[in-house]
């Protein structure tokens, strides 16, 4: 069976950011591209990645019922690195992973012809913390990113435009 758009949609995103790359010609390497698990350890990836969240509709916001709607996704990047250690400064980070993936998003607005529009709608950091093997809390800094993803649906078929 076919995949719903809403699906379609979030594959569509990953494989973008999939392509993100100094070897693309960007500035950042995204790693590897994860969607949403239940449980993830951030701290215990040395290397880079990414994590694609579909956030939940707004409360208000009856998609089911509505042709054209929206999809909110949050891409967290971790980068496995501390700044204190002579890396690049969050900041630093910051704008260029953000740059890198507005830029690599925008090549196609439609999201292969299932939406109308792909809006950027935030940008900032966080700092995530958790258990380490040692007993002690670990910190890790992610680069966060919301997308915003006018979308078309039958309202009557969600596999359907």
């Amino acid at each position: 069976m076919a995949d719903c758009i809403d699906a379609l949609i979030t594959a569509n995103i990953k494989s973008v950011l999939q392509t993100v790359s100094v070897a693309n010609g960007y500035n950042t390497n995204l790693g590897t591209v994860e969607e949403k698990r239940s449980e993830f350890n951030s701290c215990a990836a040395a290397d880079t990645f990414t994590l694609l969240v579909k956030l939940p509709p707004e409360y208000d916001e009856d998609y089911q019922h509505t042709e054209i709607g929206s999809l909110e996704f949050l891409i967290l990047y971790f980068n496995g690195k501390d700044d204190s250690k002579g890396n690049d400064p969050i900041q630093y980070t910051d704008r260029n992973v953000g740059a890198d993936i507005q830029r690599a998003l925008m090549v196609d607005r439609t999201r292969g012809g299932y939406a109308l529009n792909t809006k950027v709608t935030g940008l900032g950091h966080n700092m995530f913390y958790q258990p380490s093997p040692q007993g002690s809390d670990v910190g890790t800094i992610a680069t966060w990113f919301l997308v915003q993803i006018l979308r078309r649906i039958d309202a009557d078929d969600p596999y359907q435009i």
